[in-house]
């Protein structure tokens, strides 16, 4: 199978790199920046092609035509743009990219065109939507919480934070409010608004907050009393992220700097591009379920040969890419992850691949939330 790889940057990298080591996949990578593209073949070999995927959608199309695959990893704020064209030209997508656009828009499209579409294939959403649906369609539960985060591998810096992906689709995280399930409601908070802690066996006691990442499961995982997604940060992180907000520089409003109109979020993705570290990271995943019983599973990930974030994201797209070209996935249409999730022989091959790989998906013991009024929620999470 043909595979092209869209967007050349860590995780394009990591992406490319496992799909080499794969005999079913003949893979090229397609960035605009040569510079990138000269360094991924000098270090893995790949076929490149240097091209603007974002200039006109029927460049995409005729670009993608040929492929079976496509794997976009661009940026949150541009990714949607390249879904169209890629279904257009009658080839599957496998899309990392967190963007507001809504993907169960194109289900129509993607079952006349007889293609499969898989948003949300990264992290959290994706890696943490498969498991939620496997817990969804086997517990059958009334709450699910997802909690995670990729954090500095040691809780050191100004926030805790390593430069491990998009600054500035870190910094949507704190700017879009969240949707979640509270009392079988769908509801809206600004996310900084709720702060909870969570203490971790082995991490110590972390903050969290709402995050605007379940997307596709407020549709697909209905019934549910609770549902909500938490981001894991170090403890004060939250404190001072408040403070940038009070500011207003955790903002989209436009500020004028010497005569000139700055979206004040975008001075303050510099700030942090220039000043985050860039060492070591490690991501925490916990997500849990309760009904007459309580379930966990728990992911905590330091990066082997890379960065935490950029393994995790890239082996979960890989996995699923390769269930494809298995023909263990064998779905048409928009199939969101947690759909995937739903189905046990694809479940079982998405986590059987990710532990080959050094990420290990494993079932905790059941966690015991407790809730109290006000700003503060505690999680304690323990093998009992």
């Amino acid at each position: 199978m043909k595979l092209a790889v869209v967007g050349a940057g860590n995780v394009g990298l990591k992406l490319a790199e496992a799909a080499c080591d794969s005999r079913s996949l003949e893979v090229t990578v397609i960035d605009k920046n040569e510079r990138r593209l000269k360094s991924i073949r000098r270090s893995i070999g790949v076929e490149t092609v240097q091209l603007d995927v974002l200039s006109r959608p029927s460049i995409v199309e005729a670009s993608v035509k040929g492929f079976d695959i496509v794997c976009s990893l661009l940026p949150g704020a541009v990714g949607d743009r390249i879904w169209a064209p890629v279904i257009n030209a009658g080839v599957n997508l496998v899309d990392v990219s967190f963007t507001k656009a809504n993907p169960l828009l194109l289900h129509k499209k993607a079952l006349e065109k007889n293609v499969i579409f898989i948003p949300d294939s990264g992290v959290a959403p994706g890696l943490s939507n498969i498991i939620a649906g496997r817990i969804y369609s086997s517990d059958n539960p009334r709450k699910i919480k997802i909690m995670v985060g990729g954090i500095s591998a040691e809780n050191t810096g100004l926030l805790g934070l390593s430069a491990t992906w998009n600054i500035q689709d870190l910094i949507e995280e704190y700017l879009r409010p969240a949707r979640l399930i509270r009392n079988s409601r769908l509801i809206s908070v600004n996310p900084l608004d709720e702060i909870y802690l969570v203490s971790i066996p082995g991490l110590g006691e972390l903050e969290a907050f709402p995050t605007d990442g379940l997307r596709t499961m407020l549709h697909t995982l209905t019934g549910l009393e609770e549902l909500v997604e938490l981001t894991l940060r170090y403890k004060g992180h939250c404190e001072k992220m408040r403070f940038l907000r009070d500011i207003g520089l955790l903002s989209d409003k436009d500020i004028n700097v010497d005569g000139k109109h700055v979206k004040s979020s975008s001075i303050l993705a510099e700030l942090l591009r220039l000043s985050l570290p860039t060492t070591k990271d490690k991501l925490v995943m916990v997500i849990q379920a309760e009904n007459s019983v309580k379930r966990a599973f728990r992911l905590i990930h330091h990066g082997i040969r890379g960065t935490a974030m950029a393994e995790v994201t890239a082996y979960t797209a890989m996995s699923i890419i390769e269930a494809l070209a298995a023909g263990v996935i064998d779905l048409k249409g928009v199939v969101p992850p947690e759909v995937l999730g739903f189905k046990r022989e694809i479940y079982d091959y998405i986590v059987r691949r990710l532990s080959d790989r050094g990420i290990k998906v494993e079932e905790a013991d059941p966690v015991d939330v407790h809730l109290s009024v006000g700003d503060c929620w505690l999680g304690e999470i323990n093998n009992r």
